[in-house]
């Protein structure tokens, strides 16, 4: 006998319920392979640029002397005043080389476009007069 207030009322069953769950749990693990697959390296690399460029238009701003980010092969160097201040290192080498300088007003000049190989923002652009890298 059902209480009064449930009459004719219908649920979900648990079969239903742990099927639905198993085909959402399936939709999931291809969407994640998808994900997995993507090359990590490039993505590393690209993001390891743009906060690089980012670190020495900063570091420009706080000062009256000129700071520079260099790639060259596998690695990138900090300059300030030409004089090399840090380094950094790529995973791969599918940065392309360039020299971007940024001034005591953090505008840069040099290498305005880096290309990252496999990188799916690429290229990192640098945003003329203000040194904006998005």
């Amino acid at each position: 006998m059902r209480p009064q207030g449930f009459a004719g009322q219908k649920g979900f069953t648990l079969l239903e319920l742990i099927v639905v769950l198993v085909m959402v749990g399936i939709f999931a693990s291809i969407a994640t392979s998808n994900v997995i697959t993507s090359n990590f390296s490039a993505y590393s690399d690209g993001e390891i640029l743009k906060s690089s460029l980012r670190y020495a238009r900063t570091r420009a701003l706080a000062d009256i002397l000129p700071w520079s980010f260099q790639v060259a092969g596998q690695s990138g160097t900090f300059q300030r005043n030409n004089v090399v201040m840090k380094t950094v290192d790529f995973a791969t080498n599918g940065v392309a080389a360039g020299t971007t300088t940024f001034d005591n007003r953090g505008q840069p000049t040099g290498t305005m476009s880096y290309a990252v190989t496999e990188y799916p923002a690429s290229p990192v652009v640098i945003t003329p007069q203000t040194g904006f890298v998005p």
